[in-house]
């Protein structure tokens, strides 16, 4: 990101539709490690190396007052907390990436509705570029808006 003239911000917490607290179970996946929000643990269970509980935060609290060019979401399997309901945070990026193959159907319609009913259109799907991703279906979703330029003094824009 820095490489093109980009800012990024690294947050150790969920970003959901709310802000609070959320329960993470970590698992070891070839490798690497997947994570996951998780319901409420029972039992008064409280945190171990497997289920955390760590900050969860909304697109507001951590937007940019400038916007963002590109919202990536890669929110194991919450991505339709985040974009199925609700305007996202203004001014609004031009781009939204979010990894879909985890997501049903009915999930998928209603991030799509959601954003299509704030002006952006779906541009693509995307294969992940590592040696894993490049041999499945496409994982990743993207969605672009077009770029209104306001009309100048003769009224042409």
């Amino acid at each position: 990101i820095a490489a093109i003239g980009g800012q990024g911000r690294a947050l150790r917490a969920v970003v959901s539709n709310e802000t609070g607290s959320a329960w993470v179970k970590i698992s070891a996946r070839n490798g690497g490690e997947r994570s996951h929000v998780v319901p409420t643990p029972a039992g008064g269970i409280g945190p171990s190396s497997l289920v955390q509980r760590i900050p969860s935060l909304s697109l507001e609290d951590v937007w940019s007052p400038e916007g963002v060019d590109v919202l990536i979401v890669d929110a194991e399997g919450s991505e339709e907390r985040i974009l199925g309901y609700g305007a996202l945070p203004t001014p609004l990026p031009r781009l939204v990436l979010f990894e879909h193959v985890y997501l049903s159907e009915a999930q998928r319609a209603r991030i799509d509705a959601n954003l299509l009913s704030q002006g952006f259109e779906r541009v693509a799907d995307l294969r992940h570029m590592d040696a894993r991703g490049a041999n499945q279906p496409p994982q990743d979703r993207l969605y672009g808006r077009l770029r209104i330029t306001p009309a100048g003094p003769s009224g042409s824009g």
